[in-house]
């Protein structure tokens, strides 16, 4: 008899079956386990000389059952550990008011942080001049014309002010607003990316 037809005897399907199913396999995943071990059967005769017997088949492929049961329980333990499961409803996550209602209160936070940063700072009226006109996004070169600065000078101006308020949400909420202030790439002479 060939490999195929005696793997597809009734006899071995019918121990296999109990046999994965003795090992914890659900009842709705007993076939396709059964043609995996079937698989598995097929790929260890390419290694090994196959048994000559209806018998020696079947010990094998009980064999293979046991393993393969062994196998699927250890990774449904797996995934148990770091599955986590929902909390409350599905429809109270699917438009996202809250992770906006965070938001909210991330920027109302942030935005007080730096009210509060420029107020204790003493900025000349020219500093005040180009964070209005970042805020109403004007070009570098219109804000130099209006402030009456190089655009040297309002880049050199904004960084300052950007490390001071950087170095102030470090110390006021460590890690927490800091992470979601989002930092300005470096352009390189060469048009690269720098950090």
């Amino acid at each position: 008899m060939k490999a195929h037809t005696i793997l597809a005897h009734p006899h071995l399907v019918r121990a296999v079956r109990n046999t994965l199913a003795a090992g914890g396999i659900p009842d709705q995943d007993l076939d396709d386990a059964v043609a995996d071990v079937q698989l598995r059967a097929l790929e260890r005769m390419q290694l090994e000389p196959s048994p000559r017997e209806l018998a020696g088949w079947n010990t094998l492929c009980e064999t293979l059952a046991v393993v393969y049961a062994a196998d699927a329980r250890r990774e449904r333990e797996l995934r148990g550990r770091f599955e986590v499961p929902l909390v409350g409803d599905v429809d109270d996550y699917a438009d996202g008011e809250a992770e906006e209602a965070e938001h909210r209160v991330d920027h109302r936070r942030l935005a007080e942080l730096l009210h509060t940063h420029l107020a204790e700072m003493s900025l000349p009226d020219v500093a005040f001049g180009i964070l209005d006109g970042v805020a109403n996004g004007m070009k570098r070169v219109d804000l130099s014309k209006e402030v009456g600065l190089s655009a040297v000078a309002v880049q050199g101006q904004l960084a300052t002010l950007r490390r001071g308020f950087r170095a102030r949400l470090k110390a006021q909420a460590p890690g927490y607003l800091a992470s979601r202030v989002p930092r300005r790439p470096v352009r390189c002479r060469n048009g690269t990316r720098g950090k």
